[in-house]
């Protein structure tokens, strides 16, 4: 028997990336997972300044109006059954990366909405946490300086956090299954990261040029 034997588990963004393996990771511990996703690019390689409108706003709905309209939908199923709700958001929600500025306001937001889903939410019995990942691999290639392009597959350009690896969705997926299970039970309200150390402090990591920074 699996940790999640008997549950059910609703994942967007199923059908790739951290969605997927944590889809995997929650029928591998026994639930019974349905998926949703979208096949649309949303890029978001620029400055604040610089984004347009309509960028920001495809942004702020996917990311935040989202998440809200699943939780309002939701709710009342999670509320009968005792479950709880689980928002990926990212370190850089936690710390703006100027690189990908709207991106960033965007997942703080999506922490602030997992924080104010646990104040209501816990007084009636589901629980709402936030995973914020690191650079994960293979990522999300759109998510690149305005004018590089992709984000290429290979890693190796990538800093490496002091943990002296790059993550991998499998960690995030874990991550999940945790705070899914009876093993989190009074853990209600939080942004847990899962960056390898990256934001532990100023200048933990490596780059390929060996220099840390």
């Amino acid at each position: 028997m699996g940790e999640l034997a008997g549950r059910a588990a609703l994942i967007t963004g199923g059908t790739s990336g951290l969605g997927l393996d944590i889809a995997r990771r929650f029928l591998e511990e026994g639930a019974r997972v349905a998926i949703t996703g979208r096949d649309a690019v949303l890029g978001a390689v620029a400055g604040v300044i610089e984004t347009p409108l309509e960028t920001f706003d495809a942004i702020m709905d996917v990311n935040v109006r989202g998440a809200f309209c699943y939780a309002q939908a939701c709710f009342p199923y999670l509320e009968a059954t005792g479950g709880s709700m689980l928002h990926v958001a990212s370190d850089a929600g936690v710390t703006g990366e100027a690189e990908i500025a709207v991106y960033s306001v965007s997942k703080a937001a999506l922490i602030m909405l997992s924080n104010m889903l646990a104040i209501e939410g816990g007084r009636r019995g589901v629980r709402s946490n936030a995973i914020c990942p690191g650079d994960t691999a293979p990522g999300m290639r759109h998510m690149t300086v305005p004018g590089r392009g992709e984000r290429p597959d290979d890693v190796s350009s990538w800093p490496v956090p002091p943990v002296g690896r790059v993550g991998v969705a499998r960690d995030v997926a874990e991550a999940a299954v945790w705070l899914a299970s009876d093993r989190s039970a009074f853990v209600n309200g939080i942004a847990l990261l899962g960056d390898g150390g990256m934001r532990a402090g100023m200048r933990t990591a490596t780059f390929p040029d060996g220099e840390s920074r």
